[in-house]
């Protein structure tokens, strides 16, 4: 419940249909504005899914990454404690 604030509009799906656009384009959509995320979304909807295949898992690697070791140091905090 708690990463899921991680992924609040407009955030990640700018990000998702960055990635997703620079793999079908070669290049990045430089012109992000309420048209082109907003009222071109039909025609950018193909360029988010595509983006969140990318952007998705590295967003969880990263989190769990950041989750891991906050466990391990708290792991190591309480065996010091004691």
């Amino acid at each position: 419940m708690g990463a899921s604030q991680l992924c609040m509009p407009p955030i990640v799906p700018a990000l998702c249909i960055e990635a997703g656009y620079y793999l079908r384009h070669g290049k990045f959509l430089t012109e992000i504005s309420l048209e082109t995320l907003g009222y071109q979304g039909l025609e950018r909807l193909y360029e988010w899914l595509l983006g969140s295949l990318l952007v998705g898992p590295l967003l969880g690697l990263t989190t769990a990454g950041i989750i891991y070791l906050m466990a391990l140091f708290l792991l190591r905090s309480n065996r010091v404690a004691d």
